[in-house]
């Protein structure tokens, strides 16, 4: 329905691909790892909340699917939500962080 087309189409916006009118006539099931990913953080974040906060984000992503997941949360802090992730990911810590705490 339309509140389906109008996430998918933010989680477009978010990863800063042109909206297609066949984007939003697909299953999520339809999407890659990362495209599922991002889909699921544009729901969490449609209420457009202060603080975002995820656990291992990337796992299970391979190397094409991080990309996106690393667009999404840049282009979420941009528009002021702070973001904690806990991850072990080194590539999406550089990617994204702004901030690093390291735990032993």
């Amino acid at each position: 329905g339309p509140r389906v087309a109008s996430t998918v189409a933010r989680s477009a916006r978010l990863l800063g691909r042109p909206i297609d009118a066949g984007m939003t006539q697909r299953h999520p099931r339809d999407l890659s790892a990362g495209e599922r990913l991002c889909l699921a953080i544009a729901l969490q974040t449609a209420r457009r909340p202060r603080v975002l906060l995820l656990d291992e984000p990337s796992r299970g992503l391979d190397g094409d699917s991080r990309s996106p997941l690393a667009d999404v949360l840049t282009a979420l802090a941009e528009q002021g939500t702070a973001i904690v992730a806990a991850t072990h990911d080194q590539d999406v810590v550089v990617a994204v962080a702004t901030r690093r705490v390291d735990l032993d």
